[in-house]
């Protein structure tokens, strides 16, 4: 098999190639709901001004749609912004905190290909985390690529980690039981910061919830790439290679494994993990490939493939009930983690 690997010359150029297409409402794969949230998508981003042609305008657009799909989440007893210190800056993070007291964390990471997103882009998701888990929720605004690329973001990561064992008293966070988890390269960063948790012997995260993970950059032939490739449902193979040109830089190799979590030399050792796999995804591959692996290397890696389903739905549970069920599912597994 032929791998396409990303272009590392191109990471300073900051177009942005059209791939926000409109869905097919007749595609009988496509779950019916998802299809009405695309079409929705599309319809805020030509009010917006039309689909985003720089990584600037992407981001702006993304937070200005965020709210829209928000809105309708659950209320949380407690939200504040704060401010992570770390050496020599502090990253800004949200953290929703249910009425109960000495709560598990589960840290969330936004996706967006380590370029784009932010505290609100998700904001959606960890509401919806936050009330069927019963456990708090911080979402973490970690430095993006290009102006900050690897390893940045995964410090950032480290950083809160250790920020919420330390100031798990002032929140009323149990610092025994620190779960990590985030969508697309959020998934990424969650399962390298364990693999780097292990292989340092730190302290890790307690489980690790992964929605559309991308676990690595070495390989976009796949088969679910060659199916999914072309943007049709959102994501797309040239997109995602441009996201890891920028990520990839100042000398790192795509197959340093945390970049490339999937192509580490052992994933044995690793807390358990829940993998949410949107079947009409081109990262659909990798994430089966890492719970197959996980798996014969002594792990437990618990797998829902959602039908139907496409990358980024948990955003999208302002119109798809679906993805609001699988939130839930991942809220019950860091509920029976905790109690395991």
């Amino acid at each position: 098999m032929t791998s396409r690997k990303s272009n590392h010359d191109e990471r300073d150029q900051r177009n942005w190639p059209d791939f926000d297409f409109v869905p097919d409402a007749n595609d009988p794969a496509l779950d019916a709901d998802m299809a009405a949230a695309m079409a929705k998508q599309e319809e805020l981003q030509r009010c917006a001004g039309g689909p985003a042609k720089t990584l600037e305008d992407n981001r702006r657009q993304q937070t200005q749609l965020a709210g829209f799909w928000s809105e309708g989440s659950p209320d949380i007893a407690h939200v504040d912004d704060l401010e992570i210190p770390s050496s020599d800056r502090t990253i800004a993070a949200r953290l929703y905190r249910p009425a109960q007291q000495n709560t598990p964390v589960l840290i969330y990471l936004h996706g967006g290909g380590w370029c784009r997103g932010s505290i609100a882009s998700d904001a959606c998701t960890c509401r919806h985390l936050a009330e069927k888990s019963g456990f708090a929720v911080l979402s973490l605004d970690y430095r993006l690529a290009p102006e900050n690329p690897y390893p940045a973001a995964l410090s950032d990561v480290l950083t809160a980690m250790q920020w919420c064992r330390k100031s798990a008293a002032t929140w009323n966070l149990d610092a025994e039981h620190v779960f990590l988890g985030g969508g697309s390269a959020g998934a990424n960063l969650s399962l390298a910061a364990a693999l780097k948790c292990r292989d340092d012997g730190l302290p890790g995260p307690s489980g690790l919830v992964l929605f559309y993970g991308w676990f690595q950059c070495t390989d976009f032939d796949t088969p679910s790439h060659r199916a999914f490739g072309d943007g049709r449902y959102g994501n797309s193979t040239q997109r995602l290679l441009g996201y890891a040109a920028h990520y990839v830089a100042n000398g790192a190799q795509p197959s340093d494994p945390y970049i490339s979590p999937l192509r580490a030399a052992s994933l044995a050792g690793l807390p358990p993990m829940w993998l949410g796999v949107a079947e009409l995804d081109v990262l659909r591959d990798e994430q089966l490939a890492l719970a197959e692996r996980v798996t014969a290397e002594g792990g437990r890696a618990l797998v829902r493939r959602y039908y139907g389903l496409v990358h980024g739905f948990g955003g999208r549970t302002r119109m798809v009930p679906r993805a609001v069920t699988a939130i839930a599912d991942a809220a019950k597994f860091v509920k029976e983690t905790m109690l395991a």
